[in-house]
Protein backbone atom coordinates (compact mmCIF):
# COMPACT_ATOMS: atom_id res chain seq x y z
CA UNK A 1 0.00 0.00 0.00
CA UNK A 2 2.72 2.72 0.83
CA UNK A 3 4.61 1.38 -2.32
CA UNK A 4 1.94 2.10 -4.44
CA UNK A 5 1.51 5.41 -2.55
CA UNK A 6 4.47 6.38 -3.18
CA UNK A 7 4.60 5.77 -6.56
CA UNK A 8 1.58 7.33 -7.16
CA UNK A 9 3.28 10.32 -5.66
CA UNK A 10 6.09 10.41 -8.11
CA UNK A 11 3.86 9.93 -10.65
CA UNK A 12 2.21 13.28 -10.08
CA UNK A 13 5.60 15.08 -8.96
CA UNK A 14 6.30 13.72 -13.01
CA UNK A 15 3.04 14.80 -14.24
CA UNK A 16 3.33 18.47 -12.84
CA UNK A 17 6.76 18.97 -13.92
CA UNK A 18 6.34 17.43 -17.18
CA UNK A 19 3.30 20.40 -17.57
CA UNK A 20 5.68 23.00 -16.64
CA UNK A 21 7.87 22.15 -18.76
CA UNK A 22 5.43 21.75 -21.78
CA UNK A 23 4.04 25.51 -20.83
CA UNK A 24 7.12 26.83 -21.21
CA UNK A 25 7.55 25.05 -24.15
CA UNK A 26 4.97 26.40 -25.53
CA UNK A 27 5.59 29.88 -24.35
CA UNK A 28 9.36 30.06 -26.05
CA UNK A 29 7.30 28.35 -29.46
CA UNK A 30 4.41 30.85 -29.36
CA UNK A 31 7.16 33.83 -29.07
CA UNK A 32 9.08 32.47 -31.89
CA UNK A 33 6.20 32.27 -33.87
CA UNK A 34 5.04 35.63 -33.21
CA UNK A 35 9.19 36.54 -34.41
CA UNK A 36 8.73 34.62 -37.32
CA UNK A 37 5.64 36.22 -38.59
CA UNK A 38 6.83 39.77 -37.96
CA UNK A 39 9.54 39.00 -39.95
CA UNK A 40 7.50 37.41 -43.01
CA UNK A 41 5.45 40.18 -43.27
CA UNK A 42 7.88 42.82 -43.20
CA UNK A 43 9.26 40.76 -46.28
CA UNK A 44 5.88 40.55 -47.78
CA UNK A 45 5.12 44.24 -47.12
CA UNK A 46 8.36 45.26 -49.12
CA UNK A 47 7.51 43.27 -52.14
CA UNK A 48 4.25 44.56 -51.76
CA UNK A 49 5.48 48.31 -51.91
CA UNK A 50 7.97 47.57 -54.95
CA UNK A 51 4.96 45.71 -57.60
CA UNK A 52 2.78 47.31 -59.67
CA UNK A 53 -0.50 48.30 -57.35
CA UNK A 54 -2.85 51.01 -57.93
CA UNK A 55 -3.01 52.67 -54.27
CA UNK A 56 -6.32 51.29 -53.28
CA UNK A 57 -5.22 47.42 -53.75
CA UNK A 58 -1.69 48.45 -51.92
CA UNK A 59 -4.50 49.82 -49.35
CA UNK A 60 -6.36 46.49 -49.32
CA UNK A 61 -2.96 44.25 -49.04
CA UNK A 62 -1.35 46.50 -46.09
CA UNK A 63 -4.71 45.93 -44.35
CA UNK A 64 -4.82 42.44 -44.19
CA UNK A 65 -1.57 41.59 -43.48
CA UNK A 66 -1.64 44.33 -40.70
CA UNK A 67 -4.79 42.47 -39.38
CA UNK A 68 -2.65 39.26 -40.06
CA UNK A 69 0.49 40.61 -37.77
CA UNK A 70 -2.40 41.83 -34.91
CA UNK A 71 -4.35 38.56 -35.00
CA UNK A 72 -0.44 36.67 -34.35
CA UNK A 73 0.43 39.35 -31.65
CA UNK A 74 -2.42 39.27 -29.98
CA UNK A 75 -2.92 35.29 -29.62
CA UNK A 76 0.79 34.98 -28.57
CA UNK A 77 0.31 37.84 -25.49
CA UNK A 78 -2.89 36.22 -24.49
CA UNK A 79 -1.20 32.38 -24.41
CA UNK A 80 1.80 34.16 -22.73
CA UNK A 81 -0.07 36.02 -20.64
CA UNK A 82 -2.10 32.40 -19.38
CA UNK A 83 1.35 30.86 -19.05
CA UNK A 84 2.82 33.33 -16.72
CA UNK A 85 -0.21 33.29 -14.81
CA UNK A 86 -0.36 29.77 -13.84
CA UNK A 87 3.45 29.45 -13.86
CA UNK A 88 4.28 32.73 -11.90
CA UNK A 89 1.30 34.45 -10.24
CA UNK A 90 -0.52 31.55 -9.20
CA UNK A 91 2.01 30.42 -7.03
CA UNK A 92 3.18 32.72 -5.79
CA UNK A 93 -0.14 34.14 -4.42
CA UNK A 94 -0.54 30.66 -2.35
CA UNK A 95 2.84 31.19 -1.01
CA UNK A 96 2.11 34.35 -0.06
CA UNK A 97 -1.46 33.33 1.57
CA UNK A 98 0.05 30.65 2.80
CA UNK A 99 2.88 32.74 4.62
CA UNK A 100 0.65 35.41 5.92
CA UNK A 101 -2.30 32.92 7.85
CA UNK A 102 0.83 31.31 9.35
CA UNK A 103 0.07 30.31 12.74
CA UNK A 104 2.54 31.41 15.59
CA UNK A 105 2.92 28.40 17.39
CA UNK A 106 4.60 26.85 13.71
CA UNK A 107 7.42 26.98 12.08
CA UNK A 108 7.14 30.43 11.12
CA UNK A 109 6.17 33.55 12.47
CA UNK A 110 2.29 34.82 11.61
CA UNK A 111 2.78 37.90 9.16
CA UNK A 112 0.37 40.32 9.65
CA UNK A 113 0.57 41.92 5.65
CA UNK A 114 -2.00 42.92 3.86
CA UNK A 115 -2.37 40.80 0.99
CA UNK A 116 -4.32 42.43 -2.20
CA UNK A 117 -4.14 41.29 -5.84
CA UNK A 118 -0.89 42.97 -7.55
CA UNK A 119 0.92 43.37 -4.34
CA UNK A 120 2.04 39.70 -4.04
CA UNK A 121 5.49 39.73 -5.08
CA UNK A 122 5.98 42.84 -2.66
CA UNK A 123 4.10 41.16 0.52
CA UNK A 124 6.16 38.10 -0.63
CA UNK A 125 9.67 40.11 -0.05
CA UNK A 126 9.04 41.18 2.76
CA UNK A 127 7.59 38.03 4.77
CA UNK A 128 10.70 36.53 3.35
CA UNK A 129 13.15 39.30 4.93
CA UNK A 130 11.46 38.93 8.29
CA UNK A 131 11.25 35.31 8.06
CA UNK A 132 15.00 35.58 7.32
CA UNK A 133 15.58 37.93 10.33
CA UNK A 134 13.93 35.28 12.23
CA UNK A 135 16.16 32.44 11.51
CA UNK A 136 19.11 34.76 11.85
CA UNK A 137 17.95 34.63 15.58
CA UNK A 138 17.39 30.93 16.10
CA UNK A 139 21.55 30.91 15.49
CA UNK A 140 22.42 33.49 17.86
CA UNK A 141 23.02 33.31 21.78
CA UNK A 142 20.89 35.54 23.69
CA UNK A 143 22.66 36.69 26.57
CA UNK A 144 26.38 36.72 24.62
CA UNK A 145 24.97 38.01 21.04
CA UNK A 146 27.19 35.59 19.52
CA UNK A 147 26.76 31.99 17.74
CA UNK A 148 24.84 29.49 19.95
CA UNK A 149 25.36 25.78 20.08
CA UNK A 150 23.09 25.11 17.34
CA UNK A 151 25.24 27.16 14.71
CA UNK A 152 28.26 25.26 16.02
CA UNK A 153 27.02 21.84 15.37
CA UNK A 154 25.41 22.69 12.08
CA UNK A 155 27.97 24.77 10.66
CA UNK A 156 30.91 22.43 12.05
CA UNK A 157 29.37 19.87 9.93
CA UNK A 158 29.16 22.11 6.97
CA UNK A 159 32.76 23.15 7.05
CA UNK A 160 34.01 19.69 7.30
CA UNK A 161 32.18 18.27 4.52
CA UNK A 162 34.05 21.31 2.42
CA UNK A 163 37.05 20.67 3.47
CA UNK A 164 37.23 17.19 2.78
CA UNK A 165 36.78 17.56 -0.36
CA UNK A 166 40.14 19.29 -0.68
CA UNK A 167 41.78 17.63 2.15
CA UNK A 168 42.54 20.77 3.76
CA UNK A 169 42.88 21.87 7.74
CA UNK A 170 40.93 22.64 10.40
CA UNK A 171 41.79 23.82 14.12
CA UNK A 172 39.36 23.93 16.76
CA UNK A 173 39.81 25.56 20.03
CA UNK A 174 38.02 25.13 23.33
CA UNK A 175 38.02 27.87 25.62
CA UNK A 176 36.45 27.97 29.39
CA UNK A 177 36.50 30.50 31.83
CA UNK A 178 38.29 30.24 35.13
CA UNK A 179 36.78 29.86 38.15
CA UNK A 180 33.61 30.99 36.73
CA UNK A 181 31.43 29.39 39.61
CA UNK A 182 33.75 31.15 42.20
CA UNK A 183 33.42 34.94 40.01
CA UNK A 184 29.33 34.26 39.79
CA UNK A 185 29.12 33.62 44.03
CA UNK A 186 31.57 36.82 44.57
CA UNK A 187 30.32 39.15 42.06
CA UNK A 188 26.78 37.87 41.52
CA UNK A 189 25.31 36.41 38.34
CA UNK A 190 24.53 40.18 36.95
CA UNK A 191 28.42 40.78 36.63
CA UNK A 192 28.67 36.93 35.56
CA UNK A 193 26.51 37.98 32.78
CA UNK A 194 28.29 40.97 31.83
CA UNK A 195 31.63 38.88 32.32
CA UNK A 196 30.36 36.43 29.40
CA UNK A 197 29.49 39.08 27.29
CA UNK A 198 33.12 40.97 27.58
CA UNK A 199 34.81 37.25 27.01
CA UNK A 200 32.09 36.97 24.05
CA UNK A 201 32.90 40.28 22.37
CA UNK A 202 36.91 39.67 23.12
CA UNK A 203 36.64 36.51 21.27
CA UNK A 204 34.89 38.01 18.14
CA UNK A 205 37.22 40.77 17.98
CA UNK A 206 40.37 38.48 18.16
CA UNK A 207 38.77 35.76 15.49
CA UNK A 208 38.00 37.84 12.27
CA UNK A 209 38.49 36.13 9.59
CA UNK A 210 35.25 35.19 7.04
CA UNK A 211 35.42 31.76 7.08
CA UNK A 212 36.40 31.18 11.00
CA UNK A 213 33.49 31.55 13.58
CA UNK A 214 33.10 31.55 17.91
CA UNK A 215 30.36 30.30 19.34
CA UNK A 216 29.40 29.41 22.97
CA UNK A 217 29.47 26.32 23.54
CA UNK A 218 27.13 26.10 26.87
CA UNK A 219 27.47 28.24 30.54
CA UNK A 220 31.34 29.51 30.48
CA UNK A 221 32.47 27.79 27.66
CA UNK A 222 33.39 28.81 24.06
CA UNK A 223 34.18 27.38 21.13
CA UNK A 224 36.28 28.91 18.33
CA UNK A 225 36.26 26.96 14.72
CA UNK A 226 39.58 28.05 12.33
CA UNK A 227 39.18 26.17 9.10
CA UNK A 228 41.84 26.55 6.33
CA UNK A 229 44.24 26.58 9.82
CA UNK A 230 47.59 24.38 10.89
CA UNK A 231 49.09 24.28 13.96
CA UNK A 232 50.91 26.99 14.16
CA UNK A 233 48.14 29.45 12.73
CA UNK A 234 46.00 28.18 15.86
CA UNK A 235 48.26 28.33 18.50
CA UNK A 236 48.97 32.38 17.31
CA UNK A 237 45.08 33.07 17.74
CA UNK A 238 45.20 30.94 21.05
CA UNK A 239 47.93 33.30 22.64
CA UNK A 240 46.16 36.35 21.15
CA UNK A 241 42.82 35.10 22.67
CA UNK A 242 44.64 34.68 26.44
CA UNK A 243 46.26 37.94 25.94
CA UNK A 244 43.35 39.76 24.68
CA UNK A 245 41.19 38.41 27.69
CA UNK A 246 43.94 39.51 30.21
CA UNK A 247 43.82 43.08 28.87
CA UNK A 248 40.27 43.08 29.79
CA UNK A 249 41.18 43.37 33.48
CA UNK A 250 38.38 42.41 34.59
CA UNK A 251 38.76 41.95 38.59
CA UNK A 252 38.58 38.38 39.95
CA UNK A 253 39.71 38.50 43.52
CA UNK A 254 38.79 34.87 44.36
CA UNK A 255 40.51 33.52 42.05
CA UNK A 256 43.48 31.56 42.06
CA UNK A 257 45.72 32.34 39.10
CA UNK A 258 45.50 36.10 38.80
CA UNK A 259 43.71 39.28 39.73
CA UNK A 260 41.95 39.44 36.79
CA UNK A 261 39.55 37.15 34.68
CA UNK A 262 41.66 34.18 32.40
CA UNK A 263 40.72 31.90 30.45
CA UNK A 264 42.04 28.29 29.22
CA UNK A 265 42.16 26.99 25.73
CA UNK A 266 42.57 23.36 24.49
CA UNK A 267 43.49 23.43 20.66
CA UNK A 268 43.65 20.80 17.97
CA UNK A 269 44.39 20.75 14.15
CA UNK A 270 44.03 18.46 11.92
CA UNK A 271 43.10 17.24 8.24
CA UNK A 272 39.85 16.20 8.17
CA UNK A 273 40.03 13.81 5.49
CA UNK A 274 41.56 11.64 9.38
CA UNK A 275 38.69 12.92 11.37
CA UNK A 276 35.33 10.17 11.29
CA UNK A 277 33.52 12.75 12.91
CA UNK A 278 32.73 16.10 13.89
CA UNK A 279 33.21 14.86 17.52
CA UNK A 280 36.76 13.83 17.58
CA UNK A 281 37.55 17.51 17.34
CA UNK A 282 36.02 18.64 19.88
CA UNK A 283 36.61 15.71 22.24
CA UNK A 284 40.27 16.07 21.20
CA UNK A 285 40.02 19.69 21.76
CA UNK A 286 38.16 19.12 25.15
CA UNK A 287 41.08 16.77 26.63
CA UNK A 288 43.75 19.21 26.07
CA UNK A 289 41.75 21.81 27.87
CA UNK A 290 41.53 19.61 30.19
CA UNK A 291 45.77 19.79 30.69
CA UNK A 292 45.29 23.08 30.59
CA UNK A 293 43.31 23.64 33.72
CA UNK A 294 45.76 20.56 35.26
CA UNK A 295 48.71 22.93 34.50
CA UNK A 296 47.43 25.41 36.47
CA UNK A 297 45.02 27.79 33.81
CA UNK A 298 45.45 30.94 32.13
CA UNK A 299 47.09 29.01 28.97
CA UNK A 300 46.77 26.72 25.78
CA UNK A 301 47.59 23.36 25.42
CA UNK A 302 48.18 21.93 21.78
CA UNK A 303 47.94 19.15 20.46
CA UNK A 304 47.07 17.04 17.01
CA UNK A 305 44.04 15.31 16.32
CA UNK A 306 45.58 12.22 15.83
CA UNK A 307 47.61 12.17 18.64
Amino acid sequence: MADNLDNNESQKENLVAWNRSLKFRLSAALTLVSLLTVIIMTVLLYYVYHMEHTLAERGHIFTALGIVILLVFSISIAANLYIIQSLVIRPVRKLVKSISICSPGSAMPKINLHLRAGNELDVLGQAINLLEKKAEKIYLDPLTGINNRRYFDENLDRKMNSLQRSGDMLSLMMIDIDLFKKYNDTYGHSDGDRCLKLIAEALSETVTRADDFVARFGGEEFVVVLPHTNEQGAQIIAERILKRVRDLKIPHRESEVAEYVTVSIGVTSGRTLNAQNNDEFVRRADELLYMSKQAGRDRYTFGNLSA
